[in-house]
């Protein structure tokens, strides 16, 4: 392996890194990263800890990240580029964010290389989190008799985020729905209409997360993404454990599944319940 070094990244590393994103990411055909990609990774770099990767010849060849949500460190991103993948890269990576004690958790790929720095690391694997997506011509959901009414997002009740940083997500054209029956509100969603910074189906409208009371997981996701179709999105794309109630209901009602992650904590970690929540991740190449 040529010779690596690790060190915190600048602002002007962040296309570097969204081009290793891009070669790692990317398939044929797909458009090159619009400089609004680089958004995310200035949100890590100046909430969390971010570091590059790169060459003695200076190029950057990788990329991690990392947040603090409470105790919990989150890792965000972690990408090498394909052409220096195996080669022990990203594990210095991994340690270079990581903190080795504590509570960790992070969406790992279902790479069985990116799986096994995590497992070596003490990270449990715990679910599988299926990536939905689907045209708006394609979906069939039934109906609920239900109500979705736009919210506040910081006063949203979230079980995962609550929703983490509400000013980035709201800056990136974020909402929150409420979806209520006729007595009571039965959860939230945060979504938003097209996801211009995704690699992949940029198009979609996403929800971010969701969360519901128990025993109204599904409602909250079927009238969610009946609201979305309603108000004119072009397909609907979200990440769905493989616990949660409403993925038999969506599979059945023409969403498909683009890819798949599997959930890795520690043991210490306080995950959130899949079978009320779903969060947000960028569903893979169009099925």
């Amino acid at each position: 392996m040529a010779r690596v070094r690790v060190r915190p990244a600048r602002a002007d590393d962040l296309a570097g890194a969204a081009a290793v994103w891009h070669a790692s990411e990317g398939h044929p055909g797909s458009a090159p990263p619009s400089p609004s990609a680089t958004g995310w990774l200035r949100h890590v770099l100046a909430t969390g800890r971010l570091v590059v990767a790169e060459t003695d010849t200076g190029r950057v060849i990788g990329f991690a990240g990392a947040r603090p949500e409470g105790a919990l460190t989150a890792l965000t991103d972690l990408f090498v580029h394909p052409g220096h993948q195996s080669s022990g890269v990203g594990g210095l990576l991994l340690d270079a964010v990581l903190p080795t004690h504590g509570p960790r958790a992070t969406f790992a790929s279902a790479d069985r290389r990116a799986l096994g720095l995590y497992l070596r690391r003490g990270l449990l694997a715990r679910w599988p989190a299926f990536y939905l997506a689907a045209g708006r011509d394609a979906v069939r959901l039934p109906d609920r008799d239900l109500q979705t009414r736009e919210v506040d997002m910081v006063e949203s009740q979230f079980l995962v985020q609550g929703p983490a940083d509400p000013g980035f997500w709201a800056e990136a054209g974020a909402i929150a729905l409420e979806v209520r029956d006729r007595r009571r509100a039965l959860g939230h969603a945060m979504l938003t209409w097209h996801s211009p910074e995704w690699l992949h189906q940029p198009e979609l409208a996403t929800i971010l997360e969701s969360s519901a009371v128990r025993g109204h997981a599904a409602d909250v996701v079927i009238a969610v993404i009946r609201a979305m179709l309603a108000r004119g999105a072009a397909g609907v794309a979200l990440q769905v454990p493989g616990a949660h109630p409403a993925l038999p209901i969506l599979l059945g009602a023409g969403l498909r599944i683009a890819g798949v992650d599997i959930l890795c904590a520690t043991a210490d970690c306080g995950v959130a319940d899949p079978e009320r929540t779903t969060v947000h991740g960028e569903p893979l190449p169009p099925i």
